[in-house]
């Protein structure tokens, strides 16, 4: 499942959280148009993740971070993401094969007015 800290829903196309893992890369979510969003998936048990895809519309974050938590609530940093460029585009994050069921990106600076974009996040594990 997914979660945000908003969404933003009055364009045709923006969703809601749950387009994010519904598997489908033409639905997307987007959020308010701020910095300082965030998007908390509960794989729903612990697993092992390598890597994050992350499939951005044009709106993409310019800088965000990913943490882990077991528990949702101890958080751990895992990966620091810079100097994005607009999308679209496609990131991979690793992770290293972390165990985890709960993934956090904190979105920290948009790269256009709009608000944070995203078609899917996928799990690799």
């Amino acid at each position: 499942s997914a979660k945000a800290s908003s969404t933003h829903q009055e364009f045709p196309g923006e969703g809601s959280p749950e387009t994010l893992v519904d598997g489908d890369l033409t639905t997307r979510w987007s959020s308010d148009y701020a910095d300082g969003e965030d998007v908390t998936l509960d794989l729903g048990k612990e697993t092992r993740v390598s890597a994050l895809q992350l499939f951005w519309e044009s709106s993409a974050a310019k800088d965000y971070t990913v943490s882990v938590s077991k528990d949702g609530k101890t958080w751990q940093s895992a990966r620091e993401v810079k100097g994005g460029k607009p999308g679209p585009r496609a990131d991979e994050v690793d992770l290293g094969g972390v165990r985890t069921r709960f993934i956090r990106l904190g979105l920290k600076q948009r790269t256009s007015e709009w608000g944070f974009s995203l078609y899917e996040i996928s799990i690799l594990p």
